[in-house]
């Protein structure tokens, strides 16, 4: 059974917006982490300034929802602009032809619009590489175009050279007269280690984090998806009880249990050898788990993840990545409802 407490979700969002104190955007895109766009973008509207889609189809879901201002991260069908614009989309602009059809937009308007022009180092195929950023800055720097700057950190590695070369980026639009609105480069997980004075953006993006993710050490940051499993069998341990399906090494001691869990339910191997609210993980099958716990169990189910669990310090353990398990827990939810 998978749970998402969507007023856990609406917290969330308001203490990642107190702590970092910027105005949050929530990233819904992949269907809302797999848990429905719709439903994440309802359960966190009134928390929100804005939010973050990857794509015009799932603009135009959240539009059917909310009336606040929608960003995207790729590029739209220049036969989709128009439309994006008049609805308080704010699209994103990789190349000089597609800035050019904009400002031929803007000028049949008689008003500014506003858009997005990234970083191509971090942003890969969505964003302006720097030696074109000359003269991708002199074309926006037009009338009718407000430019929102942004990009994301790819390493915590490399996170003072990447913000480096975004300020040198912004310099540049600045330099030739763009009209700046806004810098756009903090997300979940630099923020999450990161103090407000930190921060180089005038906004923060928030996904994953929404769920808990990266957040755990935040007052009143909970983790909002609770997964519980269906208790089959529990036995006394032994050292070669489940061996032959064991993956990780078992307990002499206490008690194993299986659970009606597995990686066809969206709990991925690679959680082996972690401990989670109810045990340590022996086993991962694929339609059922092995968990080893200290006192024998007398409920009828057992909790993997509950409000408590620190998702990012569990998935440190694994090679799994938050987004990679909530997507698949999220797909999951969905077709057991």
């Amino acid at each position: 059974m998978i749970v998402l407490d969507e007023q856990q979700l609406a917290a969330n969002a308001e203490i990642w917006r107190r702590e970092s104190r910027r105005p949050v955007w929530a990233v819904v895109k992949a269907d809302g982490y797999g848990w429905g766009i719709e439903r994440i973008v309802d359960a966190v509207e009134k928390r929100v300034a804005g939010f973050c889609v990857a794509e015009s189809s799932d603009f135009y879901r959240v539009r059917a929802r909310t009336n606040k201002p929608i960003l995207l991260f790729g590029e739209s069908c220049p036969s989709e602009l128009e439309s994006i614009l008049m609805q308080r989309g704010i699209p994103n602009v990789t190349t000089l032809a597609t800035l050019d059809h904009l400002i031929t937009i803007a000028e049949r308007l008689g008003r500014p619009i506003r858009i997005r022009v990234g970083r191509a180092p971090a942003l890969g195929w969505f964003g302006v590489a720097d030696t074109d950023s000359g003269i991708f800055a002199a074309r926006a720097a037009h009338r009718f175009i407000e430019v929102e700057l942004w990009s994301h950190y790819t390493t915590a590695a490399a996170r003072v050279e990447e913000r480096a070369a975004f300020t040198a980026f912004c310099e540049t639009f600045a330099a030739a007269g763009a009209t700046i609105v806004a810098r756009d480069l903090e997300s979940t997980i630099p923020v999450g280690s990161m103090t407000p004075q930190e921060l180089t953006g005038d906004r923060i993006r928030i996904g994953a984090g929404l769920f808990g993710y990266h957040g755990m050490h935040l007052p009143g940051m909970r983790n909002a998806v609770t997964v519980r499993a269906a208790r089959c069998v529990q036995r006394r341990a032994t050292a070669d009880l489940f061996a032959g399906a064991a993956r990780h090494a078992t307990p002499a001691t206490g008690w194993l249990s299986s659970v009606r869990i597995g990686y066809a339910d969206g709990l991925s191997r690679h959680l082996v050898g972690t401990r989670l609210a109810c045990g340590q993980l022996v086993s991962i099958g694929m339609q059922y788990t092995i968990i080893a716990h200290t006192e024998a169990c007398v409920e009828e189910y057992m909790t993997l993840f509950d409000a408590e669990t620190d998702l990012h310090a569990l998935l440190a353990e694994s090679r799994v990545s938050g987004h990679e398990l909530l997507v698949a827990l999220g797909h999951q939810s969905r077709r057991q409802n």
